[in-house]
Formats: structure tokens, C-alpha cells, sequence
């Protein structure tokens, strides 16, 4: 046998504890994954969606308030914000929107704005500078590690096959 054989002999022999190794860390990155998941599904539902019903209690006293007709939600309300709204009287003309913080000095509109952002930012913030504790991208850089993890499982468990003929 030559050092070679020998050597693939020894990956060969290493493969199984290599795998199990792996198996134990698709675990631990599964759980991960789930923990994520559940802290955005809490701060998703347990927080936002309480804002976004408290915004729109608040906009039904405004719009009484500013003898307003109906409320027209924007395409970005409860995507990118709770502020794409606006109030309308019967002849569809404006007689409230949102037209930035600190605009018409209502504390709840700014609070609940406020609140929903940061929300939001939790969720999406991609790992950088800016922070690490982005739900979403933690998520995703996770999904990556076991995408990863699994193919060096797979090139592993074949590499058994492959090595034996030369390993003897």
C-alpha cells in the first residue's frame, strides 16, 4: 500500500463520525432556524399586527374627527409602513394624510408609526454594520449554512465509494 492508499483508507474510515458530526450541526442550525422564525412570527404578529389595528382604530376617530367618509390604504401600508393612508370626504377630496412625523402632533399616529418602523427594521435589518440582529437575513445566512452543510454531507457519504477502490 502506498502512503496515498493509506491516506484515503484513513478518509475513508473518517467518513461516518464526519457525517454524524454534520448531522448533529443541520440540527442545531435547523433549531436555529425555528427559534428565528418563531422570534419574527412573535414580533410579526404579536406586535405589528396589533399596531396596524390600533392605527387604523385611530384613523376611524380622525376620520370622524375631520368629517372624513372613508380611509384609502396605500399599497405600502402594513408592507413598508403604517402611514400609506389617507382620509376622504364624500366628494373624494384629501381632508387627512399622513405627511410625516410630527405633522399634526398626534402622539399616537407617531407612536404607532414609530413602533411598527422599529418592528419592521428588527425584522429586515441585513447583517452589516448596521447591526446583526435582522430576523430575515439571520434566517437566510442560516438556510445557507445547512444548504452547505448538506453538501459537504453528501460529497462526504460518496467519497467512501469513490476513495475505495484506491484505498487498498
Amino acid at each position: 500500500m502506498s502512503d496515498y492508499s493509506d491516506k484515503l483508507r484513513e478518509m475513508i474510515n473518517a467518513v461516518d463520525d464526519q457525517v454524524d458530526a454534520i448531522d448533529k450541526n443541520i440540527e442545531q442550525v435547523d433549531a436555529q432556524i425555528e427559534e428565528k422564525q418563531s422570534q419574527q412570527d412573535a414580533i410579526q404578529q404579536g406586535m405589528m399586527d396589533p399596531l396596524v389595528g390600533d392605527m387604523t382604530a385611530r384613523l376611524m376617530i380622525k376620520m370622524v374627527q375631520y368629517d372624513g367618509d372613508y380611509i384609502v390604504y396605500g399599497p405600502d401600508f402594513n408592507v413598508t409602513n403604517i402611514t400609506d393612508w389617507q382620509i376622504f370626504d364624500s366628494s373624494a377630496f384629501v381632508v387627512y394624510e399622513f405627511e410625516g412625523i410630527n405633522w399634526d402632533n398626534d402622539a399616537q399616529i407617531i407612536e404607532y408609526a414609530q413602533q411598527w418602523e422599529w418592528a419592521l427594521d428588527y425584522i429586515e435589518q441585513p447583517l452589516g454594520t448596521g447591526g446583526s440582529y435582522g430576523t430575515e437575513d439571520m434566517i437566510s445566512k442560516l438556510q445557507s449554512a445547512k444548504t452547505l452543510l448538506q453538501a459537504n454531507k453528501n460529497k462526504l457519504e460518496q467519497s467512501k465509494t469513490y476513495f475505495e477502490r484506491f484505498a487498498t
